[in-house]
């Protein structure tokens, strides 16, 4: 007995001290339960090996595991293949690629010990790897300023965060943010976030941030998920002018965002304060960090693969790991289909015939023509000068020409050819298909188009009540 006493420890000591108390009846069991921070069914157990074993009941035998992997192919795995993922999702990625289920204390004690730290590690930790003990920290606090006669503080720029409430549907964040998701150049990431379940409803990565991409991603909401009832964003140029009211702004992008999606009875709203989007904040880093990594594992160096990449692949991925919330009401509308948000959801202009049948855009001339049933295209040139239309191009690139609710498909004049043998001919110049780079699906939607685009009126009335000009410019 005496040759195991200097194995003890001074909390050792301390137990055996309580448990002779308790069995010379100078303590209670409730008494020696709480002196030894436990509870009293644990105290009994205690005392009951400290009986039948005496010291012996006090030596804690060492805790020794067979380790199932090598740490060091481990640690030359995420050196090799998976450098720039964060530790949770190198340990994800190496459930599902290599079937390696280990936990994360383990990974980051295989990884520390070689002294490899995720490119995400916090300040503390890279001090930590630096030093054995880690100074005091010292924390920057806003300043705070207390009421008059109350001892309650407040800050001087106060915050609003909102709830997530229990609805689908209801309020969707939207934002995108900046990054070399491939290749050397930055690309921008749009996302778009339900509140209440927490699933990425819409993505798409573009070289800028525009309204082309947010009509994208908001096609993918709408023909997916169904109309929601409101959209919140921030205060960027797209969804929020900085214009004069005299300046032209019917190129704006929140002219055309907020115009598409009035017409589908949704309501936008912005805001500068990042706590009232949280969610879509948090959803930007985390998927900002983990699709760069999961891109340049993959080998993806264009922005088409990296979309279906992205689409496919990694918002569902996702949405499996971190959405999925149970909400007790859908408010999603109607689902659309996929043709008319392409009609819908488009960039709108107004602009006026010239005395040659065509209309000006970015440069460029284009005649009205139909489409029949055979797939002809017939060129329309009799329209009179001065003549007031609606310009619209869709999310494919596709344009169309509206005039007084009548769709026609805008045709440009570098695809046409001159007929030289037959210059008296009133029609001069004839189509030539092999130049125009459109699907026959699409020209079969251009055919006899179910949904009518926006009218010119019903635009002028929108930037009016906008307190904006319009040009044909």
């Amino acid at each position: 007995m005496e040759e195991t006493t200097d194995i003890f420890s001074q909390e050792d000591y301390f137990e055996i001290a309580i448990f002779e108390q308790y069995k010379r009846k100078v303590i209670k069991a409730c008494e020696a339960a709480n002196e030894l921070d436990c509870s009293t069914r644990t105290f009994y157990r205690k005392y009951k090996k400290y009986l039948e074993s005496g010291l012996k009941s006090l030596i804690k035998p060492p805790r020794k595991r067979e380790s199932k992997f090598d740490s060091n192919s481990l640690v030359e795995l995420y050196k090799n293949e998976y450098y720039g993922f964060s530790i949770e999702h190198f340990k994800e990625k190496l459930k599902l690629d290599k079937n390696i289920d280990v936990s994360y204390a383990t990974v980051y004690r295989a990884l520390r010990s070689s002294f490899v730290l995720s490119p995400y590690a916090q300040r503390k930790t890279i001090r930590k790897a630096k030093k054995d003990s880690i100074p005091e920290l010292k924390y920057v606090k806003n300043e705070v300023k207390p009421l008059e006669n109350s001892n309650i503080f407040i800050t001087e720029k106060p915050t609003n965060r909102l709830p997530k409430g229990d609805k689908a549907g209801f309020l969707i964040e939207m934002d995108a943010s900046s990054a070399t998701f491939f290749g050397n150049k930055i690309t921008h990431l749009h996302l778009a976030v339900d509140v209440c379940t927490g699933n990425i409803v819409g993505a798409y990565l573009d070289k800028q941030e525009t309204a082309t991409a947010y009509f994208n991603v908001l096609k993918q909401i709408f023909t997916n998920y169904g109309l929601p009832q409101t959209i919140l964003t921030d205060n960027r140029s797209c969804f929020v002018s900085t214009r004069s009211k005299k300046d032209t702004t019917t190129s704006d992008g929140h002219v055309q965002i907020e115009y598409a999606l009035k017409s589908f009875g949704v309501h936008i709203e912005t805001t500068s304060q990042a706590t009232r989007k949280a969610i879509i904040e948090r959803a930007n880093g985390t998927c900002q960090r983990r699709l760069c990594a999961e891109l340049r594992q993959k080998g993806i160096e264009t922005l088409e693969a990296a979309n279906e990449y992205l689409i496919n692949h990694f918002v569902p991925e996702m949405n499996k790991l971190f959405g999925g919330r149970e909400c007790k009401e859908n408010l999603y509308g109607r689902k659309i289909d996929e043709n008319e948000a392409k009609i819908r959801l488009c960039c709108t202009f107004i602009r006026s015939f010239d005395k040659a049948g065509t209309v000006s855009f970015k440069g460029k001339k284009y005649y009205p023509a139909i489409v029949t049933e055979q797939g002809e295209i017939n060129i329309i040139r009799n329209i009179k000068d001065k003549t007031e239309c609606v310009l619209s191009v869709t999310i494919d690139d596709l344009k169309f020409i509206t005039i007084d609710g009548h769709v026609f498909k805008a045709v440009p004049i570098e695809t046409l050819k001159i007929d030289y043998q037959n210059l008296s001919a009133p029609d001069v110049y004839k189509l030539d298909r092999t130049n125009i780079a459109t699907s026959s699906e699409i020209e079969k939607e251009f055919k006899k188009p179910k949904y009518t685009p926006w009218r010119t009126n019903m635009f002028k009335l929108f930037l009016h009540k906008k307190g904006k000009n319009w040009s044909n410019n």
